[in-house]
């Protein structure tokens, strides 16, 4: 049995509040199972239990043998010296703070269905460890959950964003940049982006901004994957002018390339390409001079849509998705779905957190607001959502089953999901 279980009976008193003595016979009434703690020291603090005729109130600390408590330890740990209770599965001796108090130990009794279900959902191999008992689930409880899990998503989004302003002194324009090359890795080579706009000074970006050309060759070439194309097909004679203009800006603003390693391709659509990407990515940047200012001072679906499509990667990439490789079907421009992916996960998140920074609450009420109308997004996670039965209308909707499959189902993190404390605590 895993010692978080004990703390999630702790927590939510799933516990058999009557009888409960101590190991040396004192009964035991649970006021208050107390907070959580996260972080290092005990596993409750402020919890209130009284033990005999004396009412205690202090922190509480869990495992599964009591001689955990030296396995760890906690002897030696002033931190623990505040302890009123040592709650535990087994009692296989006695524990003492400071070598003088011996500590009240108490060994909780709870339903074997817990445990029994909780086993079920860890071990399970399928995609959805709870899905035979989805249908147990409310249509109000699934509503409130997935409203949690979109503030949640959107928080981790705006923190990460936090740490960009940090690092780049408040700029916006500079960290909208950064997330929205973020967003044209769309998930498999989203680090790859991030690391190829880390790898360019604003100041360099701002200045390449005049020309699709130089933009491309800038680009193209911190990403390592233009020499390496000009080595593969030496007679293209574009990829050969995107190398000289490189050379010219590497010298100039002492610049280093990406390793071409870190990019994939493996399972990609030709659409996803890095190559056609970078060049989507590039002439967003050039048609756009002052992209950042115009999507804040709008905040409208078709606004964005039509700021964010407008911009055509230049004629050699309508028939390239990869350097050196012609296509005669022409294409020039992210599709729908593309550029929906790319309000959702870079220009919501920036947009909100600088209404949040300006204090503009009306704005961030404009933007959540936007985000209800942005339709679902379309990908194998959500498209199992659906065939599990789940309702999914808009972004607000595949927004929230992503954060819960992957943060909550994918790690099996079922004691901290809403969904999983429905199906271990059902009769």
């Amino acid at each position: 049995m895993k010692e978080s279980v004990l703390q999630y009976v702790w927590q939510h008193k799933l516990f058999v509040p009557h009888g409960m003595v101590t190991t040396t016979g004192h009964p035991v009434k649970v006021i208050d199972v107390g907070r959580l703690n996260t972080d290092g020291g005990p596993d409750f603090f402020n919890a209130k239990v009284q033990i005999g005729p004396t009412i205690w109130a202090g922190n509480v600390e869990i495992h599964i043998f009591a001689s955990d408590w030296y396995r760890h330890n906690h002897h030696a740990d002033e931190n623990y010296a505040s302890v009123i209770l040592h709650v535990v599965l087994k009692a296989d001796q006695e524990v003492y703070i400071n070598g003088r108090r011996r500590l009240p130990q108490l060994e909780l009794k709870f339903p074997e269905s817990i445990e029994k279900r909780f086993e079920e959902l860890i071990h399970s191999h399928k995609w959805l460890p709870c899905i035979e008992h989805l249908q147990q689930v409310k249509a109000l409880q699934w509503e409130s959950w997935k409203n949690a899990l979109l503030y949640e998503r959107l928080s981790q989004k705006i923190d990460d964003i936090r740490e960009l302003l940090l690092k780049t002194n408040f700029h916006f324009e500079e960290v909208f940049f950064r997330m929205m090359a973020r967003g044209f890795g769309f998930s498999v080579n989203s680090a790859a982006f991030e690391m190829l706009s880390a790898s360019i000074p604003w100041t360099v970006v701002q200045k390449c901004r005049s020309s699709v050309q130089q933009m491309e060759a800038l680009l193209l070439g911190q990403s390592g994957l233009l020499f390496k194309a000009c080595h593969k097909y030496p007679e293209d004679e574009y990829l050969e002018e995107l190398a000289v203009e490189y050379r010219f800006l590497q010298r100039k603003f002492d610049l280093v390339p990406m390793p071409a390693s870190l990019w994939r391709w493996l399972r990609l659509r030709p659409e996803n390409f890095p190559e056609i990407r970078i060049a989507q990515l590039a002439a967003m940047m050039v048609e756009n001079v002052s992209l950042f200012n115009d999507v804040t001072e709008t905040i409208a679906l078709d606004s964005w849509i039509e700021l964010l499509g407008k911009a055509e990667v230049s004629s050699y990439w309508k028939h390239h998705l990869v350097a050196g490789v012609y296509q005669s079907k022409e294409r020039s421009k992210p599709g729908e779905g593309s550029l929906m992916c790319l309000i959702i996960n870079a220009v919501v998140p920036v947009v909100f957190s600088y209404a949040d920074y300006q204090g503009n609450y009306g704005m961030k009420e404009k933007v959540l607001e936007l985000v209800e109308e942005l339709p679902a997004e379309n990908n194998v996670i959500i498209r199992n959502w659906k065939k599990a039965g789940a309702d999914v209308h808009s972004a607000v909707d595949s927004q929230a089953l992503l954060q819960l499959y992957r943060k909550y189902c994918e790690p099996k993190n079922c004691l901290r999901c809403r969904i999983g404390h429905i199906v271990l605590t059902s009769g």
